[in-house]
């Protein structure tokens, strides 16, 4: 056992929910840590930065597709993230249509 689990468990972080465990809610997962938020669109990107109370302090949006947003604002998302984890939401719609050629 670590000084680190120890001191875990004095705090009560050993109770928190894991950090990649999307039952819980964000603030629950990371308490008093700065967090980047990111929604990907089909060519738009938006982002919300929180603070260390869980409060929205800075919000952007980038009309590109992602992999190119992301090459330029990589520096600015890391220097407001603590321990690298950024939450990420997927917003495109696809439409799949099923077609049957069935022989009567």
């Amino acid at each position: 056992m670590e000084l680190k689990d120890i001191k875990d468990v004095l705090t009560f972080a050993a109770f928190r929910p894991e950090a990649d465990n999307p039952k819980f809610a964000w603030p629950h997962r990371f308490p008093k840590k700065k967090s980047v938020l990111n929604n990907i669109s089909r060519g738009h990107v938006s982002w919300a930065i929180l603070n260390k109370k869980g409060k929205v302090d800075d919000v952007g949006e980038a009309d590109g597709e992602f992999v190119e947003v992301a090459a330029q604002m990589s520096d600015y998302w890391l220097s407001n993230t603590e321990d690298g984890w950024v939450g990420i939401s997927l917003n495109n719609r696809f439409i799949i249509s099923l077609e049957h050629n069935l022989s009567r």
